[in-house]
């Protein structure tokens, strides 16, 4: 494995450079494999609108219209700098 911290896509991306584009049928969720000539989608892909969407759930955001200020600011952890803007939010 590298050195470094790791995510679930930089893991998924060593497993790919020492087995191969298959091993992501075998991960669990959606994958997707590019490259300058193709695009490879693994997982379960959800159709929308002539597009593959990884999920749906954003479906009811598009029907309420534009999103309400929130009455107070999202707290964020102090290692991740300071918060500098309101975040939106039904």
């Amino acid at each position: 494995m590298p050195d470094g911290l790791l995510s679930d896509t930089r893991v998924a991306a060593s497993l790919v450079d020492l087995c191969g584009m298959d091993v992501l049928d075998r991960l669990p969720g959606r994958w997707v494999f590019f490259d300058r000539d193709f695009t490879e989608l693994y997982g379960d892909w959800r159709e929308w609108q002539g597009m593959r969407a990884s999920n749906l759930f954003f479906l009811p955001l598009l029907n309420d219209g534009p999103p309400r200020p929130r009455k107070r600011p999202l707290k964020i952890s102090t290692t991740c700098g300071k918060l500098h803007t309101w975040f939106y939010r039904k």
